[in-house]
């Protein structure tokens, strides 16, 4: 039979491990976090990335009415041109 004296060895070293397995346990969670803010940084940066290419895709869209506007006066006053010429060769 084991001694008084194992027994209560066996008993701290079981303590021991068990309190070992508890920080590591805990240590993989904060580990797990930590990389979870990690990507919650890496998702919101790709967001704003996203979120500017919106906006240059707005502009870019504003400028080509803007083109399209100048292209369609453009097309109104050669209309305008080539009725004066019929006009006048009349």
């Amino acid at each position: 039979m084991i001694s008084a004296k194992w027994r209560v060895r066996f008993r701290k070293i079981g303590r021991g491990l068990i309190y070992l397995a508890a920080i590591a346990y805990l240590y993989g969670i904060y580990d797990k976090i930590s990389s979870m803010e990690s990507d919650t940084s890496s998702i919101q940066s790709d967001v704003s990335s996203m979120e500017s290419d919106v906006s240059s895709i707005q502009s870019d869209a504003s400028s080509t009415q803007s083109d399209v506007s100048s292209i369609q006066s453009d097309v109104s006053s050669i209309q305008s041109d080539v009725s004066t010429i019929e006009i006048n060769q009349k």
